[in-house]
C-alpha cells in the first residue's frame, strides 16, 4: 500500500485557479443577463397609484382650506393652488356636499375625457394593446366633522382622479 504525498503548493495554486474560475462564470453570466434584460420587454402600471397620491393631495389641501369659502385660485386652477405640477395628463374633481346633501362647491380642473375610455376598458370592450393604455383612476368619499362657532358641520367631500398614459395627451 502507497501514501501519497500531497504537494501543498500545488494545492494552493489550484484553490486560486477555482476561485479564478468562478469569478469568470459570475462574469460571464452577468453579461448573459445584461443582454437579455435589454431586448426583454417589461411594463410597469403605477397609474392607479399615482391617482390615489393625486387624490390624496387634492383632498389634504381642500381639507386645509376654510371650508366656507373658496379663493378663486382654487376654484380656477386646483393643481396649482395646492402645489402639484406636471398636470398635463390629470383630472381631478372634488364634490363638497354639506349632511343634508346640498352641494356647497364643485372643483374640477384637467381633461375628463378618459372616463369614457375607462368605461370601455373595464367592459372588456378593448381589445390586445389597447388595455396598456387604461387611465389610472380613483374615486372615494371622505367623511369630516368641521366645528364653526361651537356647532359641528359634516361634510362629504367626493373626490374623482384620473392620469393618463404618459405618452398620451
Amino acid at each position: 500500500m502507497r501514501i501519497k504525498k500531497i504537494n501543498k503548493k500545488a494545492a494552493i495554486g489550484e484553490g486560486v485557479f477555482t476561485i479564478y474560475r468562478l469569478i469568470l462564470v459570475t462574469f460571464i453570466a452577468f453579461i448573459i443577463l445584461g443582454v437579455a434584460a435589454v431586448f426583454y420587454e417589461y411594463y410597469i402600471d403605477v397609474r392607479d397609484v399615482e391617482a390615489r397620491i393625486v387624490a390624496k393631495n387634492v383632498i389634504n389641501c381642500v381639507i386645509s382650506n376654510n371650508l366656507g369659502s373658496f379663493p378663486d385660485k382654487m376654484k380656477t386652477n386646483l393643481f396649482d393652488y395646492c402645489g402639484i405640477k406636471n398636470t398635463d395628463r390629470l383630472y381631478a374633481s372634488v364634490l363638497i356636499k354639506d349632511e343634508n346633501g346640498k352641494e356647497i362647491t364643485f372643483l374640477s380642473q384637467g381633461k375628463e375625457g378618459a372616463k369614457w375610455f375607462l368605461d370601455i376598458i373595464e367592459k372588456d370592450k378593448a381589445k390586445g394593446s389597447l388595455k396598456k393604455y387604461k387611465p389610472g383612476y380613483f374615486q372615494d368619499i371622505y367623511y369630516f366633522d368641521v366645528t364653526k362657532d361651537n356647532l359641528k358641520i359634516k361634510y362629504n367631500l367626493n373626490v374623482e382622479v384620473f392620469v393618463n398614459p404618459e405618452n398620451v395627451k
